[in-house]
């Protein structure tokens, strides 16, 4: 069974409990991270309840049903209520947070990602371009080097999606600053999303940047789908697995071209899969995981 690290709850109908284990598991996935619904109704979504009190709720209710599945609590940075939004959502028992960019700059909401850190908790961003909804004309907001304002905030770690695609090689500068940057009394730490955005054309070359550049990033790294509770579709995890498998093998094949000068002996790149589909989310998730020690984590 593999971690699902990336899936999103939508307004409308979703998947009762049982059913989506039961998808899930038909797609080889045995625990995860599901957001709540989003907070603004956008171009195109069903009428529903938007406000933060029913989405926390909402997401809070269906993990407690859905074993191994952890809850996120997505946010917008500027809504003036956010910090109390943090608050709660922390003593309730959120896992995490989640932002999607749609309408400032990653540097206009560093109040709220400051408030995220002093929970402990992790934070998963969008990068990248939005490619759905003719209203989200946000890609600027969402352009990988946006986030290096991120470093700064003492605690915080988080993670950037789907490889900034379209700007793969500034997500790969993003890369850099977090090896450059670390620090491990500052406590910031960056994970990298493979959850497509790129696409399948894109994808070989994308993750060998990644771990092919020469940075220590395999401990750092998660795998998504960008699936959904209300119909989870286990074709996709069946086919993004089928798909990078072959690229990790090729990968590991190739760690040579990862070599540093003086740097002996290689690195092992042997367990980079198992660590992106499985033990990189624990690690990502520790202090909710600690916090709960739900026997029922497939990584617990």
């Amino acid at each position: 069974m593999i971690i699902d690290t990336h899936i999103h709850m939508y307004p409308g109908p979703c998947d009762g409990p049982e059913t989506f284990l039961q998808k899930a598991a038909a797609g080889g996935v045995g625990g995860g991270t599901i957001f709540s619904i989003q907070p603004h109704q956008g171009l195109g979504d069903p009428d529903g309840d938007y406000r933060w009190e029913y989405r926390l709720e909402r997401v809070l209710e269906y993990a407690s049903r859905t074993a191994g599945f952890i809850p996120y609590f997505r946010i917008d940075p500027q809504d003036p209520t956010v910090g109390e939004q943090i608050k709660t959502a922390a003593e309730r028992g959120i896992a995490g947070f989640k932002i999607i960019f749609e309408r400032c700059f990653p540097s206009e909401g560093l109040d709220a990602c400051r408030a995220v850190a002093e929970t402990g908790l992790p934070l998963m961003f969008h990068s990248g371009i939005l490619s759905g909804g003719r209203d989200l004309l946000s890609g600027k907001f969402n352009y990988p080097i946006e986030f290096e304002c991120m470093f700064a905030i003492r605690g915080l770690r988080f993670s950037m999606a789907h490889l900034g695609w379209p700007w793969v090689d500034d997500y790969m500068a993003m890369v850099a600053k977090a090896a450059f940057t670390h620090a491990p009394e500052f406590g910031n730490e960056m994970f990298f999303d493979l959850t497509p955005g790129t696409p399948g054309i894109y994808r070989e070359p994308s993750l060998r940047r990644l771990y092919l550049t020469g940075y220590h990033v395999k401990k750092r790294v998660l795998w998504g789908t960008d699936g959904a509770v209300n119909d989870y579709d286990p074709g996709l995890p069946h086919y993004w697995q089928k798909k990078d498998g072959p690229i990790f093998d090729a990968i590991v094949r190739d760690v040579a071209e990862a070599r540093l000068p003086y740097e002996e002996p290689l690195r092992d790149h042997s367990d980079i899969f198992e660590l992106a589909t499985e033990r990189n989310w624990r690690d990502f998730n520790s202090a909710y995981l600690k916090k709960t020690r739900d026997p029922s984590s497939p990584m617990l």
